[in-house]
């Protein structure tokens, strides 16, 4: 018994040196291994901050067409929904007198069965159509009146600016039933025609910020620590941490103001294994 218990401990001790060895070993490859790395040089390119979202078409003026008490409705010569010009007739009356559209312009309502003084009918311009777009006060403090907004509805894009941003809050529920503070923000609408359809929602882009001519870097080049915003750059093929100042940023890039200069690469895929200081090789 007493031999068979000598020779396990022997066999243990083996086991714990070899695992040491193995151990040192692969330290030892590591460290004289390179992370491989993907680089790109730091040049000059164009930066646009956008704020995404989508509204509702709305018009900004809306006329009704009440019933009048003195007249009997022969017929109403419109549908809901339908585009008519201005002086196109929309009702005529058993005196044989009618009805016109003040302006171009959509129906917007129709109701065969008022009564007298209720609207029959109601028309919103087509010229004051515009989007109108609740923002949550978290995302809206980029927004300014005056910024040029792309709007696009049914495959075709149009343009557009930020006219009117609302001082007051309102509380509305989002799809979770959850109420979430908005402000309204409506925007112009260039060029309008007749595929946009009242009531209908445009997805939209407003351009909050532009810059040209700018340093850049891809996103996936930087990182944050407790010193602040670093990347690593190409040194002789070994990295080099560098905390740089940034400034905007679109989805891909961000401006870098200081800490890298122009001609430099930059490791563009970041991982646990690049190191400041450590060898680096090029991806194949």
């Amino acid at each position: 018994m007493k031999k068979n218990s000598i020779k396990n401990k022997i066999l243990i001790a083996a086991s714990i040196l070899v695992l040491i060895l193995i151990i040192l070993l692969f330290f030892l490859l590591g460290s004289n291994s390179s992370a491989e790395t993907i680089l790109q040089e730091i040049k000059k390119d164009s930066i646009t901050m956008k704020f995404s979202s989508s509204g509702t078409i709305k018009s900004s003026n809306e006329k009704h067409y009440l019933v009048n008490p003195s007249l009997v409705v022969s017929k109403i010569l419109v549908r809901q929904g339908q585009y008519v010009k201005s002086g196109e007739n929309l009702i005529e009356y058993t005196n044989g007198s009618f009805d016109s559209a003040d302006f171009d312009g959509v129906v917007s309502f129709l109701n065969k069965n008022a009564l007298p003084t209720q609207p029959l009918l109601s028309l919103a311009e087509k010229s004051g159509f515009y989007l109108s777009l609740p923002v949550n006060v978290f995302e809206f403090s980029d927004l300014i009146i005056g910024q040029v907004s792309k709007i696009k509805f049914l495959e075709k894009e149009y343009t557009g600016k930020i006219d009117f941003i609302s001082k007051a809050i309102e509380q509305r529920s989002d799809s979770f039933g959850a109420d979430v503070p908005t402000v309204d923000v409506s925007v112009s609408i260039d060029d309008i025609d007749e595929n946009l359809i009242l009531g209908f929602s445009a997805d939209i882009d407003v351009i909050t910020s532009e810059k040209a001519d700018i340093i850049t870097i891809p996103i996936s080049s930087v990182k944050f620590d407790n010193e602040g915003t670093y990347c690593y750059i190409n040194d002789n093929m070994t990295a080099k941490k560098v905390y740089i100042k940034t400034g905007i940023s679109s989805e891909s890039l961000i401006e870098v103001i200081s800490g890298v200069k122009l001609g430099e690469e930059v490791i563009t895929n970041i991982t646990s294994d690049i190191q400041d200081g450590k060898k680096i090789s090029i991806v194949k």
